[in-house]
């Protein structure tokens, strides 16, 4: 299998011990630094939307919402907990996303599962989403790296992980036409994050 197909499987088959896990992980924090850049009504996309969790506290702020995510077991659970949010069954290197259409993204914890190869078409497509000086937030694995691995909370499925450091990120996000506002390394908080990660909010650069 491909790494879609890996990434695919392994959160159809996992979406409810998921949903259960991630929604003791605080965000909060995260998310509020992430909106202080933001306007009430204004459009979010959460790429990789998981089960809706962030989607429904953007909603919860005045948020207009739309979420993607590979999975349709995922979707099937965001849907139960954001009726009213635009969702869509797609990979993210597949996903179609018009022009300037949305004035921030949100990406946590899904670029880690985009191959290195297909990292700066991704980019790209993310960046030409956004309006200018809109905002971005990635969080990744922090490593070196691409390898297919069992999940460690959910050892009988595999996925397929791609490692940065914080300057390959950032180098990354810079040379697709990102400006770095901040970038921050933490370990893990939870027995369910087992790594330590790095987050970055950017801003799309279009003139």
């Amino acid at each position: 299998m491909n790494p879609t197909e890996i990434t695919r499987d392994s959160y159809n088959a996992t979406a409810q011990e998921y949903q259960a896990q991630t929604n003791k992980i605080p965000t909060e924090d995260k998310a509020q630094d992430f909106l202080r850049y933001l306007w009430p009504g204004q459009r979010i996309l959460d790429l990789g939307c998981g089960p809706g969790r962030d989607l429904k506290y953007f909603d919860s702020k005045g948020y207009e919402v739309t979420g993607v995510d590979i999975s349709d077991e995922m979707i099937a659970l965001a849907r139960r907990v954001i009726p009213k949010a635009k969702l869509m069954v797609s990979g993210i290197e597949e996903v179609e996303l018009e022009e300037n259409s949305f004035h921030a993204v949100w990406a946590s914890a899904s670029l880690l599962h985009v191959p290195k190869d297909k990292m700066g078409a991704v980019l790209d497509k993310i960046h030409r989403c956004l309006t200018h000086a809109g905002v971005f937030y990635v969080s990744m694995k922090k490593g070196e790296g691409e390898e297919v691995l069992k999940d460690e909370p959910h050892q009988e499925v595999k996925k397929f992980w791609n490692y940065v450091t914080e300057e390959e990120l950032e180098s990354l996000l810079k040379a697709h036409r990102f400006e770095i506002i901040r970038s921050t390394t933490y370990d893990k908080s939870t027995d369910y994050q087992t790594h330590p990660w790095i987050a970055v909010l950017a801003r799309a650069q279009k003139s």
